[in-house]
């Protein structure tokens, strides 16, 4: 059943509504209301791969694949970073675990796909993330040299 609910239903998908999709705002919830046909059952869909392949079709899918395997790259880079005294890498680890747990409850629940403000706050999650990579060199460029260190301490 884990997978059945992690998939969402995408075969299923793409044989009830194509390769191309529903199109875009089709897997919101109370769709079912403004449909001209009633007895057409859509966003029956489980999980938010089955969602966002009815809403973007196979292609789209593909597309956002190869986004979210680009940004998944870019966080392991900003997560390679040594950990140095004063660096963000304890924060960086935690913004790292944050996003992915998002990601993988937007796979697992239908709430969450159409939540703006769920949404808000993974987006602002991973902005935070990415903005962890200029706080290491902030540190290093606002640090006075240790030749001024010296100076100081000897007037």
């Amino acid at each position: 059943e884990v997978f059945d609910r992690l998939e969402g239903g995408l075969v299923e998908t793409v044989g009830q509504f194509g390769l191309r999709g529903a199109g875009l705002g089709t897997a919101t919830q109370g769709v079912y209301h403004v449909l001209t046909n009633p007895n057409v059952q859509i966003g029956w869909q489980e999980g938010g791969l089955g969602k966002l392949t009815m809403e973007l079709g196979v292609p789209g899918l593909l597309a956002v694949t190869f986004f979210g395997a680009t940004v998944l790259l870019l966080m392991l880079k900003l997560s390679s970073h040594p950990d140095v005294p004063g660096s963000s890498q304890f924060l960086r680890a935690t913004l790292f675990g944050m996003v992915i747990a998002d990601v993988i409850e937007f796979f697992v629940s239908a709430q969450a796909y159409s939540d703006a403000g769920l949404t808000l706050i993974s987006a602002f999650t991973l902005g935070c993330l990415f903005a962890t990579a200029s706080l290491d060199e902030r540190l290093l460029e606002g640090a006075p040299s240790r030749e001024m260190e010296l100076a100081v301490v000897r007037s």
